[in-house]
């Protein structure tokens, strides 16, 4: 019952959405449901002295409505003690608030990582990236994060952004390190629906 904590607020935050009306319900205007896609860059310090990891990120998302978004975010790099890639898969809900310009939000999130060893990577690219290969690591953690959206510009119904967070990664088990703690920067879109 690890996950307990965090799929009650997932349920929670689902609830919620489906019972809040948005603008086309309430005021007759415009649906402001979304599709977000980010592309970003990571970096990350464990508790470990001599670790850090470097990731490239994705993140794909759907906001029913303005304040909430429920998204994967995909990470894929590199740590450096026993060089090791690593790849993680955060399922999660955002909270996003309007500050008049600026869009800070709050993240949380289920997350499963990889580890693997360049070896196993070098001769299973893809089976190591899915999460198949022989000699891979898997581990389960929980994630939260605190950022802001700046809206950058929008045409019709694309709206170009930029996002910067911190976040934190707590892995369950003793199996690699159990804290990623880093920042993520990087440029999104978002497409109403």
């Amino acid at each position: 019952m690890r996950f307990a904590p965090t799929a009650a607020t997932l349920l929670l935050a689902t609830i919620a959405s489906l019972a809040t009306p948005t603008r086309a319900d309430a005021s007759g205007g415009d649906d402001t449901s979304s599709l977000q896609v980010l592309f970003a860059a990571t970096g990350a310090k464990t508790e470990r002295a001599s670790d850090a990891a470097a990731l490239s990120a994705l993140k794909i998302g759907y906001r029913p409505n303005d304040w909430l978004s429920f998204y994967v975010f995909n990470r894929f790099g590199y740590g450096a003690e026993y060089s090791r890639f690593l790849t993680f898969i955060s399922l999660g809900t955002q909270l996003t608030f309007d500050a008049g310009g600026v869009n800070p939000y709050l993240r949380l999130a289920i997350a499963h990582q990889h580890e693997e060893s360049p070896e196993t990577f070098k001769h299973n690219p893809l089976s190591s990236i899915l999460g198949f290969s022989s000699g891979i690591h898997h581990r389960g953690g929980a994630e939260t994060a605190i950022g802001v959206e700046l809206p950058l510009t929008a045409v019709a119904e694309l709206q170009a952004f930029a996002a910067i967070e911190a976040s934190t990664i707590f892995f369950f088990d003793a199996n690699g390190p159990r804290i990623y703690a880093g920042g993520t920067a990087g440029l999104g879109i978002n497409y109403a629906l």
